[in-house]
């Protein structure tokens, strides 16, 4: 049966580590704050407080919500390399861009036989930023 519905259409950049308020956000680009289900942070070398809770993610979230907002919706690849060119990444995003381009291209791929077979052989290595879980950040 053919699918009449529209397409839904992103409208806004959430933060968010409620996984019932993600799931209900339907119109918006949703960054799971505790790397969960975004595949940037998802590879960001952290310590858990508790099972599924790397608390010190939250503030990355909000560096890439507003690389993301910066750059509008749809995000396309080469996005993190354009803010750190135009000088708007943070540091920990500056220092692993190699990284975050290929998870950026993996996300964002272009479903070309060739290029995912390439991809899902290339094992990107961890992220790693010097910010740690802080009081501020619980």
């Amino acid at each position: 049966m053919l699918d009449t519905r529209p397409p839904i259409v992103q409208r806004l950049i959430a933060v968010n580590d409620w996984c019932y308020a993600n799931y209900r956000m339907v119109d918006a680009r949703v960054i799971h704050s505790l790397g969960l289900t975004d595949p940037i942070l998802a590879r960001v070398d952290m310590p858990a407080d508790r099972p599924a809770h790397k608390l010190g993610l939250r503030p990355l979230a909000l560096d890439l919500q507003g690389i993301y907002a910066a750059a509008g919706l749809p995000p396309r690849v080469g996005l993190f390399r354009t803010a750190v060119t135009q000088g708007r990444a943070p540091d920990w995003i500056r220092h692993n861009l190699e990284t975050i381009e290929i998870i950026e291209r993996k996300e964002l791929n272009r479903h070309s036989l060739r290029e995912n077979f390439g991809l899902a052989l290339t094992f990107p290595p961890r992220i790693i930023t010097d910010r740690r879980p802080t009081a501020d950040a619980r």
